[in-house]
């Protein structure tokens, strides 16, 4: 139950409070509403969700710089949301998008949203790289798991090429 942690975020100052970081051991759906209705919401920048299946819609992440949440499922829509925000960007950004089902509509699909993969592992890591103007990069990872469950997808904006990259490794 997130009462007590949002108890927690309450009693803290909403202005100095810039990362917010909720994990548990058990998988279970989380109300997200609360927690954007506190005054800290709007001055977040880290937001890291472990455990919980984020119900709220992607639109309510998507301005924060760096973000790691799962939900239950995503859509192509989802994707095409997220694509477009990040090309874009003129600022570094991280998203970490997990998501528990896929019946096959992403796996099936993620070439019509990313178009042919700049590189692959085994078939179940996929990698996009898209060059924007100057020194920024949006690049997307995908990540697909054995069976229809737990798969990822890691957009990434950055500015410098060599510092800042993903690494395809295989999954075992």
């Amino acid at each position: 139950m997130l009462s007590p942690a949002i108890a927690i975020i309450e009693s803290l100052d909403s202005g100095a409070l810039k990362s917010i970081h909720l994990s548990t051991n058990k998988e279970e759906e989380m109300d997200f509403d609360i927690l954007m209705k506190l005054p800290h919401w709007k001055n977040i920048e880290i937001l890291l969700i472990k455990g919980f299946i984020v119900s709220a819609p992607i639109e309510h992440f998507i301005h924060l710089p760096e973000v790691t949440i799962t939900m239950q499922s995503i859509t192509i829509p989802n994707l095409k949301l997220l694509k477009k925000h990040f090309l874009g960007l003129k600022s570094e950004k991280k998203f970490v998008l997990k998501y528990k089902l896929d019946g096959g509509e992403i796996a099936n699909n993620v070439h019509a949203v990313f178009d042919q993969a700049s590189s692959s592992c085994k078939g179940r890591v996929k990698q996009w790289v898209y060059p924007k103007s100057g020194n920024m990069q949006f690049r997307v990872e995908y990540r697909q798991h054995h069976g229809f469950k737990d798969h990822k997808f890691t957009f990434l904006a950055t500015r410098d090429l060599q510092e800042q990259q993903l690494t395809l490794l295989p999954i075992d």
